[in-house]
């Protein structure tokens, strides 16, 4: 009897039934198990939700900061235009009455699923053409989701450093290395991709992909850890720009 072809996505499928909630536990003390047991379902959804929660309850604390921070950053920017003073006032002032509008906030899980979507996408096309696995989108998009949950910790260690310092700006990345002055350099901006947390979640979804497409965790180090790197370089030149789109 012919043996049978087992794909990725097959053994992925056939391992023993993991609980969600135990899943997202795993994530963070032994992400193989998680990543070994995702399934094709709408738990990403779940990840959106509490991702976006934890979001919106630090943004409750962190409010007047975030706000009196990005104005700076505005006023920084409009000061290197030449731009009548009444203009500028008037622009300061649209961007701060937008800033009080609860809209954005209720947004918030539209942007991460966006996101987590696109991202999803890329890594698919990454994980079938160019590690040579036969994995779906629907797997993708868990695995990607679940390495969403590093936001947790992360928002956990970082709310109350913001808040004793009054100041968005608290770094656990290379942009130690420069000065406050440097930090929306190019060269400031890419130091700050390399971020304890998003360096955690770059090696969980380096770890799921090589699961998801049966291939070595070196070859899914490569592949994916150069994709990052091209859109760190894209987002510190966005930053520079003053533009910021955020993500991984």
């Amino acid at each position: 009897m012919d043996d049978q072809i087992v794909t990725p996505e097959a053994e992925v499928q056939a391992t023993p039934q993991v609980g969600m909630l135990a899943r997202f536990i795993a994530v963070f003390f032994d992400p193989r198990k998680a990543f070994s047991s995702v399934r094709k379902n709408w738990e990403w959804l779940v990840v959106v939700l509490i991702v976006s929660l934890f979001g919106l309850g630090s943004y409750q604390f962190t409010k007047p900061i975030v706000v009196k921070d990005q104005m700076a950053q505005l006023e920084k920017q409009l000061d290197s235009y030449d731009l009548p003073e009444d203009r500028k006032q008037e622009i300061t002032d649209s961007a701060r009455e937008r800033m009080k509008n609860p809209i954005w906030q209720l947004l918030t899980p539209v942007f991460v699923t966006v996101v987590l979507v696109i991202g999803a996408a890329i890594l698919l096309f990454l994980g079938n053409i160019i590690l040579g696995g036969q994995t779906s989108f629907k797997l993708v998009l868990n695995m990607f989701a679940l390495s969403f949950l590093i936001a947790i910790p992360e928002t956990i260690i970082k709310l109350p450093l913001i808040l004793s310092k009054g100041s968005t700006k608290v770094h656990t990345s290379l942009a130690l290395l420069v000065s406050p002055e440097q930090a929306d350099t190019f060269i400031g901006a890419l130091l700050g991709k390399f971020d304890l947390f998003g360096l955690w979640q770059l090696g969980l979804v380096i770890l799921g992909m090589s699961i998801l497409t049966k291939s070595s965790v070196a070859k899914s180090a490569w592949t994916v850890g150069a994709a990052w790197f091209v859109w760190a370089l894209i987002q510190a030149g966005l930053i520079s720009m003053g533009l910021n789109f955020g993500g991984m």
